[in-house]
């Protein structure tokens, strides 16, 4: 007797799963709400810190109206150019995370392997969840209109100007997104698919010049002919980036939603059981942590990479600038590696047990003997120890920077603020990690305060400066490397004085004490704030802990 077949329903015109998503995605004030306060606070900070360096020398404007005019109009022109950078920048960082949190939240609760059980499409599945997220991301980027609109008091914005801007952030949003959907795919991990799209999303969106939208937004002011033949080139590379990326996305689709992605074999068991070392009777936790929870191969093999090739690139030029003035070694290149390190230690204290409870597996972890705080101390490790290439890095610029002309009592100081501020990193990374539900909320809040934190507090320092009649200078307030890491690391860095007087030929005098008095109080102050910062939110992530799982309902 043949066998009826199955008929399945008629696919619908609507994608039932994209509608369920978005209703997800607006329940989910949490993650929207950080969105939103990050980009409304930089933004409405960028505003201030432009209006007070344009204006803070004038007790008042003077003159005709015209020139008036002209002052005001050419603020708002520069303040817009600025905020479509920022807002940018900001789209760029968050989108990934969205997006490839979709499809590790389906992987890690197993839920992605009932969608394929449905009756939906393979297409409809991959469109709803990919769509959803970058509804999201666009109602983050709405949050910045109303500030936007103020720019129109003063006039000298051109419509063509924003709609051209938003346009670009908008095709930045599917582009990246489907970067960041693609490699989901083909990562273990959501730490591997964040790196792996930032990756991508450098090179697509800002090392290759024709689909670079920092510069069709920088060209897009003047309203030239450049401005056409930016937009031309720009265009054809974002949707040739997204299609592609979509493509691949889709053909792995199945792959992305399986937890179990190889059949085990007796030979795969053999190479998976001797590609660790043996396990530490002292700290399995630990082990794990290094072995198991960490990176891919691939990516350890890439942040290495980079971090080798930023150390000879460095040195290099530290040896070919040997006549030049020195100092910007330790001033600017040292905080950016920092930056990187506390990223790559951030994010992966920010996954580690958030991502375990998505997992159902942090239940086995409590009956392991050794108590909770053994599990977040490993778990804190661990993020150090995904980190060890970025902090090496750091380490090895630090005696280029006395080459490069920085004083030898510079480096200590900045390794100690250094040391505190990837373990403030790392402790917020946890306690987020604890108190929030999934590791994608928990990432996007890290992002989303160390950002806040570093912008904003930097644009309030810089708008609180004063104008100095006497140098022709604009001085920060006190309070500024306290609360700020980067002007903390400016200030220990004691960047050599070279005044006109300071010959260019020669070679960099080594100092041991900088030729200048240091100011050094306030950065010392704010890097002990930091350190105990971070031991208090080690604390308060521990009593946290201690109650997972044992408060009703």
């Amino acid at each position: 007797m043949p066998r009826t077949p199955i008929k399945r329903p008629k696919p619908s015109r609507w994608n039932a799963l994209l509608g369920w998503e978005l209703l997800r995605v607006s329940r989910r004030t949490g993650a929207l709400a950080i969105g939103r306060f990050v980009l409304g606070a930089s933004l409405l900070g960028i505003m201030w810190l432009l209006y007070s360096a344009e204006f803070a020398r004038y007790d008042r404007l003077e003159g005709n109206a015209t020139e008036i005019a002209k002052r005001l109009s050419e603020f708002a022109g520069a303040f817009a150019l600025t905020f479509f950078f920022v807002q940018l920048t900001i789209v760029l960082l968050l989108t990934p995370i969205f997006v490839a949190g979709s499809v590790f939240e389906e992987r890690d609760t197993r839920s992605g392997e009932v969608l394929l059980t449905t009756d939906l499409t393979r297409r409809e599945i991959f469109y709803g969840k990919y769509l959803a997220r970058v509804v999201q991301v666009m109602m983050i980027v709405a949050a910045g209109l109303p500030i936007l609109a103020l720019t129109f008091l003063w006039g000298g914005v051109s419509m063509i100007f924003i709609v051209v801007s938003y346009v670009v952030t908008f095709l930045c949003i599917f582009s990246s997104g489907a970067i960041a959907v693609s490699v989901a795919g083909g990562s273990e991990t959501f730490r591997e698919a964040i790196l792996k799209a930032y990756g991508y999303i450098l090179v697509f969106h800002g090392l290759i010049v024709p689909a670079s939208p920092y510069m069709v937004i920088g060209t897009a002011q003047f309203e030239n002919f450049g401005t056409v033949c930016t937009g031309i080139l720009f265009l054809p590379a974002q949707l040739l980036i997204t299609f592609i990326s979509l493509g691949y996305g889709l053909r792995w689709l199945r792959l992305a939603m399986l937890r179990q992605r190889k059949r085990i074999t007796a030979e795969l068991a053999e190479k998976m059981a001797n590609r660790h070392p043996p396990v530490a009777q002292e700290s399995p936790l630990v082990w794990k942590e290094k072995y198991v929870s960490a990176q891919t191969k691939t990516v350890q093999a890439a942040i290495l990479g980079v971090s080798i090739g930023v150390a000879v690139l460095m040195g290099l030029i530290v040896v070919l600038s040997i006549q030049e003035p020195g100092g910007w070694l330790l001033s600017f290149i040292v905080p950016l590696a920092l930056l990187g390190a506390a990223v790559t230690v951030g994010v992966g204290a920010a996954s580690g047990v958030a991502t375990e409870r998505q997992k159902n597996t942090l239940i086995d972890l409590f009956m392991i003997p050794g108590g909770r705080a053994e599990i977040l101390r490993a778990k804190f490790v661990g993020a150090l120890w995904r980190g060890r290439w970025p902090v090496a890095l750091v380490g090895l610029l630090l005696p280029m920077a006395f080459v490069n002309g920085s004083p030898l009592v510079a480096l200590p100081l900045v390794a100690l603020a250094a040391v505190a501020y990837l373990v403030f990193g790392a402790a917020l990374g946890v306690w987020l990690s604890v108190r929030c539900k999934s590791a994608l909320s928990a990432t996007a809040a890290w992002v989303g305060t160390v950002g806040l934190g570093l912008i904003g507090t930097f644009l309030v320092a810089d708008a609180s400066a004063t104008w100095n009649y006497d140098t022709k200078e604009r001085e920060r307030p006190e309070w500024g490397p306290v609360v700020n890491p980067a002007l903390a690391l400016y200030e220990l860095s004691m960047h050599p004085d070279r005044g006109p007087g300071y010959s260019t030929y020669g070679l960099h005098p080594f100092l041991v004490v900088p030729d200048k008095p240091p100011r050094l109080l306030a950065p010392l102050a704010g890097v002990t704030l930091y350190a105990a910062a971070g031991g208090l939110l080690w604390l308060l992530a521990l009593r946290r802990f201690e109650r997972e799982g044992r408060e009703d309902g």
